[in-house]
């Protein structure tokens, strides 16, 4: 569990000092706005081709057909993934690489 446990960590949730009673795991919590894939991502026009730099996740801002890709740009095969027309928005986040973390 140290692994997830850390990813967590990592993103901005905080240590509880409450126990899961079904695991005996520790809990975590975080306001969503707090959170660093949620404050680094951005809304973007899926209008044009833009490449970024390094690997980014991506997402449509659908609720009901949601979907999300790795990418490093935003291009067609990104918008057909996804499945996003002309004049739709994208959400995309920095992804941290292990030596960033």
């Amino acid at each position: 569990g140290e692994l997830p446990f850390s990813i967590l960590m990592d993103e901005g949730f905080d240590t509880e000092t409450y126990i899961d009673i079904f695991d005996g795991g520790a809990t975590v919590d975080a306001r969503v706005a707090m959170l660093r894939t949620v404050a680094q991502s951005r809304r973007l026009s899926a209008d044009a081709d833009l490449p970024f730099s390094g690997w980014h996740l991506a997402a449509n801002t659908r609720r009901g057909d949601f979907r999300a890709t790795f990418s490093q740009a935003v291009d067609s095969g990104t918008r057909q993934r996804l499945q996003v027309a002309p004049g739709e928005h994208l959400r995309v986040a920095p992804l941290l690489s292990p030596e960033a973390a």
